[in-house]
């Protein structure tokens, strides 16, 4: 059943949506605990140009809350042109103070669609209620169980009234017969009494009698009677028609039922998503830690070797045997240099001697027998 017409009485806040272009409105502004009284306007617009609704469509406003639940409510109805929604704010749509972006969906079947956010600020009230409780709200199937329970109730209520009504039609009849037979006994007794000439003209009084008391029983039950019976057939007339209400009840709260079974099927697949979102996390975090730290060959293949933090510590090893391989090879040339100090020879032009300077790493002699000069290391 499409949306219909309908005229707002309370305070009206209006807006827009487009459901190709994707704008923020204009802020609507309400106060906290508004409640029934003020009424949300939305122009509906299709890529800039007023989009007119179908008969066959219906349209709610989804709203999601801080504590994660949510309002999803129908329409109260529409404007003569089909071009402008109307919505109550509810309690549950103003519980809670700041900004919101509801958006409006249309349904046609089962084809959906949903429009830009409105820009929805909900004013902080100076008085904070702190006894009212944050629920979802989804009118519709709220409505539709109301309405079966009512209906149902008020079958009830007609079935047993047309099940008085016709036992009272039953005990009213039994009257009716009960006077009749004694009508006949009397007349019996009269015709017996016919053939005796002594008493006649007393049993003909006494037939009289008898028939005049019961007269007005047997005119009220059939009265009673032909009431009760009228009464039964309305009764089951409305017992049908509460019937047929209760049925298209339970047919707008399957629907519903099923609307819910497909918004938590959605749930469950975003929840399997998510799931398999973190376990991807978890498994780039755990590689990420294996190539920076290492695992103890847990995550991968030799890292606890293969890692960051081995190469950092291999390298500042590296640094420290190339700073004392440094100190090293300065000792050795500082050793290098002192063994290999060059020795100064001069020649005493006056005696004609040899004469040795700077040398105190080596000793150098005459070999006596070939007269060459020769050197030895002096440790």
């Amino acid at each position: 059943m499409g949306v219909s017409n309908y005229t707002p009485t309370g305070i009206s806040h209006a807006t827009s949506v487009d459901f190709s272009k994707r704008s923020v409105s204009q802020p609507v502004h309400i106060v906290q605990y508004d409640r029934s009284l003020p009424i949300l306007a939305v122009s509906l617009y299709n890529n800039g140009q007023l989009y007119r609704l179908s008969e066959s469509m219906e349209v709610s406003i989804r709203l999601g809350k801080p504590d994660r639940t949510f309002v999803y409510n129908k329409a109260l109805g529409c404007d003569s042109t089909r071009t402008i929604v109307y919505f109550e704010i509810t309690q549950q749509m103003s519980l809670f103070d700041g900004e919101y972006y509801p958006v409006i969906e249309i349904m046609d079947g089962d084809k959906i669609a949903n429009s830009s956010t409105i820009y929805l600020v909900v004013d902080r009230n100076p008085v904070q209620h702190d006894y009212i409780e944050s629920t979802i709200e989804y009118k519709e199937l709220i409505d539709y169980r109301d309405e079966a329970v009512k209906a149902g109730n008020e079958a009830k209520e007609s079935a047993k009234i047309a099940s008085d009504s016709a036992k009272t039609a039953i005990d009213k009849a039994k009257e009716a017969v009960e006077a009749s037979e004694t009508a006949v006994n009397a007349a019996n007794s009269a015709s017996e009494s016919a053939e005796s000439i002594l008493g006649v003209e007393e049993n003909v009084t006494r037939i009289g009698n008898i028939v005049s008391e019961k007269e007005p029983i047997i005119t009220a039950a059939a009265e009673t009677a032909s009431t009760s019976a009228t009464n039964a057939r309305q009764s089951e007339t409305n017992a049908k028609a509460s019937e047929e209400a209760a049925k298209l009840s339970e047919t707008k709260a399957k629907a519903s039922e099923e609307a819910a079974k497909l918004s938590e099927t959605n749930a469950k697949d975003s929840e399997t998503n998510a799931k398999k979102s973190e376990n991807e996390s978890v498994k780039y975090g755990n590689l990420a830690k294996s190539y920076a730290v290492g695992t103890d060959n847990t995550i991968r293949e030799n890292d606890a070797e293969d890692n960051a933090k081995k190469y950092c510590e291999t390298a500042k090893s590296s640094e420290v045997n190339a700073k004392q391989s440094e100190t090293n090879a300065k000792a050795y040339l500082d050793e290098i240099s002192k063994k290999v100090q060059a020795t100064i020879f001069n020649v005493d032009f006056a005696t004609g001697e040899l004469i040795q300077t700077f040398s105190n790493e080596y000793t150098f002699m005459i070999n006596q027998t070939t007269g060459n000069l020769e050197w030895e290391v002096t440790v």
